[in-house]
């Protein structure tokens, strides 16, 4: 019996070795320090070489030239922009880099993130950040590992076509003066909008001004 008891003991002793090794390698990364937090910096872009099917375009077409965005607090915004306390693990900055003003052209939406997972949109969500700084995303069910300084671009997210008549009036010098004359217009283009999302580094609040 007393053998017997010895040999259970050690076969459960065997077994129990491998099971608590898995579980002290499974445990994840320990969370990001209460005073640091992550910025993260999100394009949603129309395709800039934006392709002419028909027609040609009277102006020339450029997207905005994006706004100041104070992932650091140096510039003094991001205080203004946010709530700052020691639940803040993510500063969120999205610039649409769009043509048209109905698709939000130049606008920066700046938010904080204050608990995980959270919800981007219906593709996009942050899982996780851990003390290194690295950010764990889930786009369209696929997990991606964002790394400080790694820019993660997306598949193509849609493409159509749109088109645009009218008349353009300008000046045209002649003779010494200027005279208004006008030109009509009648294109069409085909748009393709794909997003980027870029770790811009851990950052300390206490360095927010």
């Amino acid at each position: 019996m007393k053998y017997l008891a010895a040999t259970i003991s050690l076969i459960i002793l065997i077994i129990g070795l491998p099971i608590g090794g898995c579980i002290t390698q499974n445990q994840p990364t320990s969370d990001l320090p209460s005073n640091k937090y992550v910025a993260i910096f999100e394009m949603i872009s129309e395709n800039p070489n934006v392709t002419m099917i028909e027609g040609r375009v009277p102006t020339v077409m450029e997207p905005p030239r994006p706004p100041v965005f104070d992932y650091d607090g140096s510039e003094g915004l991001l205080r203004n922009e946010i709530t700052i306390n020691d639940s803040l693990k993510m500063v969120y900055g999205t610039f649409y880099f769009t043509f048209s003003y109905e698709r939000r052209r130049g606008e920066m939406d700046v938010r904080g993130i204050y608990s995980l997972p959270y919800k981007v949109d219906d593709n996009l969500t942050i899982l996780g950040v851990d003390h290194n700084g690295t950010v764990q995303m889930s786009y369209q069910k696929q997990i991606i590992n964002l790394t400080i300084g790694d820019r993660w671009v997306s598949p193509l997210i849609s493409s159509w076509t749109e088109n645009k008549n009218g008349t353009m009036k300008f000046g045209v010098y002649e003779n010494g003066t200027i005279k208004e004359t006008s030109e009509p217009y009648n294109y069409t283009t085909r748009y393709d909008t794909t997003m980027y999302v870029e770790n811009k580094g851990i950052f300390d609040k206490s360095n927010i001004k």
